[in-house]
């Protein structure tokens, strides 16, 4: 581990990427607790109802996993537009 990244990423109802600056070891994301919906988590596809979302955040909720692969690219994406996701790393 040398380090970690992260911040706060507006989600709407399109989906945005989350990005990280170096090769992830570990990543964190937690939906803020005034969101007025949930957030899914998933790959570019993911979509606002969930369809093809790996996890779903309901406001307040955190989600964390081990992940390596800079090429696998996360996204996110909300029932509303003003969301917010924020994301963490241990690079």
């Amino acid at each position: 581990t040398t380090g970690f990244n992260g911040g706060t990423v507006s989600v709407g109802t399109s989906a945005v990427e989350l990005t990280f600056t170096g090769i992830t070891q570990s990543i964190m994301m937690t939906a803020d607790h005034n969101n007025g919906t949930m957030i899914y988590i998933g790959p570019s596809t993911v979509a606002q109802d969930g369809a093809n979302a790996i996890a779903r955040l309901d406001p307040g909720e955190s989600l964390s996993m081990d992940i390596n692969d800079a090429s696998a690219a996360l996204y996110a994406v909300g029932g509303t537009t003003a969301q917010k996701v924020y994301k963490a790393a241990l690079t």
